[in-house]
């Protein structure tokens, strides 16, 4: 397959016409169907399905259509690169991470972006660890931050730092129970109720396998849709939670942290780049950047009521 296929593919795909596509590329449809239909011989597969209206795509049109704009876009990022040989880097960076890590590092990065790449759109998305790695084996991210990434051929994994996690309360009910809160053990955890982000496989990221190997029942009392409403319902005394401590950057003072112990928890985040593909200037100065705000504002951990 080539570029032209490509962009030919795409064209029909979002115009959903043969005909539509022909006028808006300049191409004679004749021309379009044959390069399709090499297409389709090519990976094997039906990418059309013709309706009275025009066409639409298959599901193999539609996971192929996923890869061909990744591609299309990279290969115009590289364009736009190589065509400004100046030092000024320009364009625009697709960046993924977890909703607890964005929280901790928004703030740093964007103002370290604007204050290094000023011409530099930085795109930024929410997402969970397991999405963040497949987008940007797919091409749809350029790189990103991740919560435990599996070993891929799509992709490479650099370790950033590991973080301890704790048990979250609200800081006014749990100095009401004990002044002085002591570690708490994973066994233990089983008298708490817990509140969970909705995605289960966040959960299961966070509050990590070392639960299910005690064979504890974790009493879950509450599934919300958000990092930050899981933080609002620990703070208001209606549940507690497994978080790091960078998880409560911004309002530290009212949560109380207790370390979990026998056997202590952790989660690891690494930056999450793609291996299949070239790696452009740009992209690279906007990853040493990341680096760089994960280790001040995360490696150091937070000021937070926590007890050892």
């Amino acid at each position: 397959m080539d570029l032209k296929q490509l962009n030919y593919f795409v064209h029909v795909a979002e115009l959903g016409s043969f005909t539509q596509a022909e006028h808006q590329l300049g191409v004679p449809q004749p021309t379009l169907s044959k390069q399709i239909r090499a297409l389709e011989r090519e990976l094997e597969h039906a990418l059309f399905e013709r309706t009275g209206r025009g066409v639409v795509l298959t599901e193999a049109g539609r996971r192929f259509h996923a890869h061909a704009q990744a591609l299309l876009t990279q290969v115009e990022r590289t364009r736009r690169e190589m065509i400004d040989g100046s030092e000024i880097l320009t364009g625009e960076c697709v960046v993924g991470f977890p909703p607890g890590v964005g929280r901790a590092i928004t703030v740093g990065l964007v103002w370290e972006c604007q204050e290094r790449l000023p011409e530099v759109r930085l795109v930024l998305s929410e997402l969970r660890s397991k999405d963040v790695v497949e987008q940007i084996g797919e091409g749809r991210l350029d790189l990103g931050l991740a919560h435990h990434p599996r070993p891929a051929t799509r992709h490479e994994a650099k370790h950033l730092l590991s973080e301890r996690l704790y048990l979250v309360s609200s800081a006014d009910s749990a100095g009401a129970e004990d002044p002085r809160p002591q570690p708490v053990t994973v066994a233990e955890l089983e008298r708490y109720g817990f509140v969970v982000h909705g995605d289960r496989q966040t959960r299961r990221s966070l509050i990590l396998s070392e639960i299910a190997n005690a064979k504890i029942n974790l009493n879950v009392v509450a599934e919300v849709g958000s990092s930050d409403a899981v933080l609002d319902l620990v703070q208001a005394g209606m549940g507690h939670a497994v978080l790091p401590a960078s998880a409560l950057r911004y309002r530290p003072d009212r949560f109380t942290l207790r370390p979990i112990v026998d056997p202590p928890l952790e989660t690891t985040l690494s930056l999450v780049t793609p291996s299949r593909r070239p790696i452009t200037r740009l992209t690279t100065r906007v990853a040493e950047i990341i680096e760089t705000v994960v280790a001040e504002n995360m490696g150091a951990g937070t000021t937070v009521r926590a007890f050892t």
